[in-house]
């Protein structure tokens, strides 16, 4: 056995005072400025500006003074970021994780963004203890769980930069706990909304808390007439037909904008089952590669010493990790870890914790949890850098793009790693593709005499030259009448994928 004293309170408190420290460092180093923000964050911000826009009201996307475009045919962002519903254009992410995070950011600014990410870690840390607790007996596998739920995944740490994944898995956590554990109704029935609120943030929670309930149902009730079933499943469909409706007030459709994604894809059971296979084994941060000591778990389901309610959480943990590549391929992205994965990942460590503190050994039960602890941790790293680094070159690269569009506003563009801020209330940036969408986008600015808009044409091909618009519009473009009317400004190049920002105005169109 390890020996660790689980009832001190030191001890307890230890690993909420590290991830407090680590993750308020993050915030400290990265911009603070919304330039600052990676990637899908941007978004995010986006849509809080848009909520403060129309009173809250209305979580549409605000386009200002955009009588160019006003179908949105050439949006700045288009699926999966931003979908066209019933006339209006939204973003995609979860409204209600927007929602949540105005008051904060009212009342603190840029910095407030970060509040709802840290209570959502502490909670989830909290909750994830618990059911760790309940789970296993030894007091060595119940020390080092909440250590290794904070390395077992870099998005623990990642998430405190204004992501939702932490206080889903709060709610997830809690739903399952609250039902597992619960001695009053009033706590079963709570359960039931947690875990509808955690799939408004995250709707791939939905599948281990559905079958961890289920599955808990079986081994506890095993009746109908329990009226512990009753209350939760009450509970749960009067969530569900509540944000039903909500959605359906917000865009006329009453499933989430995640899930209506997730149906756009014709995918093949092939792209499937590759996708599942890429998860797994094959893509670069796959599971095998970052947390390969995860496939031993597979030991526990012939373990005869092993309780039923443990065999069913981990199975509960694997057909998610199973289920998640194959339903929602399209946005199961992988970044240092398959992200999707993260409210499971870490109980599939405490379960290779548990196998390790029963071996006979102790010189190898200390070289194996090492092993364990510091290749999860170095993932963690170099997430964190990861992390810091991109958010300042992205910050820079704002910042430097900025005078060049125009004056002040919240309002993104670009394309992949290149987000652009257009900083413009009243010149919007429409985004064209290709050179025949641009035509048709200027011909249309000519003909109407629509002055000082800007654009950013993108294209895959060899069309422009890098770092000399001169020769791109004098010898590339030269036979087009368009492009010799406009007003070059920026070039960007990223990855074969080539931008370049451009003033039209009538008045002194040639």
């Amino acid at each position: 056995m390890l020996h660790c004293n689980q009832h001190s309170t030191v001890s307890r408190l230890l690993p909420y005072i590290f991830y407090l420290l680590l993750s308020l460092l993050i915030i400290a180093v990265i911009p603070g400025r919304p330039e600052g923000l990676v990637i899908d964050a941007q978004h995010k911000f986006i849509q809080i500006k848009d909520l403060i826009h129309f009173n809250l009201q209305s979580i549409e996307r605000y386009y200002p003074s955009n009588d160019l475009d006003p179908e949105q045919e050439y949006p700045l962002y288009r699926p999966p970021f931003e979908y066209r519903l019933n006339g209006k254009q939204y973003i995609a992410f979860p409204y209600l994780w927007s929602y949540l995070n105005v008051g904060p950011y009212l009342l603190f600014g840029f910095y407030g963004l970060f509040l709802m990410p840290l209570l959502g870690g502490l909670l989830a840390l909290f909750f994830f203890t618990k059911i760790t607790h309940v789970l296993f007996a030894d007091p060595g596998v119940r020390c080092l769980a909440p250590w290794f739920y904070l390395l077992s995944t870099p998005l623990v740490f990642y998430s405190s930069a204004f992501y939702e994944a932490t206080v889903a898995s709060a709610l997830l956590y809690g739903s399952i706990y609250l039902y597992w554990q619960g001695s009053s109704l009033w706590k079963v029935a709570l359960s039931g909304v947690c875990l509808i609120v955690a799939a408004q943030l995250r709707p791939e929670v939905l599948i281990p808390g559905g079958l961890l309930v289920a599955g808990l149902w079986a081994l506890q009730a095993k009746k109908f007439t329990n009226p512990k079933t009753w209350i939760w499943a009450l509970s749960f469909c009067i969530a569900v037909a509540f944000f039903f409706y909500i959605n359906y007030i917000l865009t006329g459709e009453p499933i989430g904008l995640r899930i209506i994604d997730v149906r756009a894809h014709d995918f093949t059971l092939k792209d499937r089952l590759y996708r599942l296979f890429e998860y797994l084994i094959y893509e670069k941060w796959s599971l095998l590669v970052y947390f390969p000591a995860g496939y031993f778990t597979l030991r526990v389901f012939w373990n005869p010493r092993k309780t039923q309610a443990v065999k069913l959480f981990l199975a509960a943990c694997w057909l998610f990790i199973l289920a998640v590549p194959m339903i929602a391929l399209n946005q199961a992205g992988i970044d240092f870890t398959p992200r999707y994965y993260f409210p499971v990942i870490p109980f599939l460590g405490v379960y290779v914790i548990d196998s390790i503190v029963f071996q006979q050994s102790r010189r190898l039960k200390r070289a194996l949890l090492v092993i364990v602890f510091v290749w999860s941790a170095v993932f963690s790293y170099l997430n964190v850098v990861f992390q810091i680094v991109v958010s300042q070159q992205m910050s820079a690269m704002q910042q430097a793009i900025q005078p060049l569009p125009g004056k002040q506003a919240n309002v993104f563009a670009g394309y992949g790693f290149q987000p652009l801020l257009s900083n413009s209330t009243d010149k919007p940036l429409i985004v064209a593709y290709n050179l025949s969408e641009f035509e048709k986008i200027m011909r249309k600015a000519m003909s109407q005499k629509i002055s000082a808009r800007v654009f950013i044409f993108h294209d895959k091909g060899q069309l422009f030259v890098p770092d000399r618009l001169d020769i791109t519009k004098k010898y590339y473009l030269k036979d087009n009448a368009i492009f010799q009317q406009m007003q070059p400004h920026l070039f960007l190049d990223h990855k074969n994928e080539h931008y370049m920002v451009f003033r039209f105005d009538p008045d002194q169109a040639l």
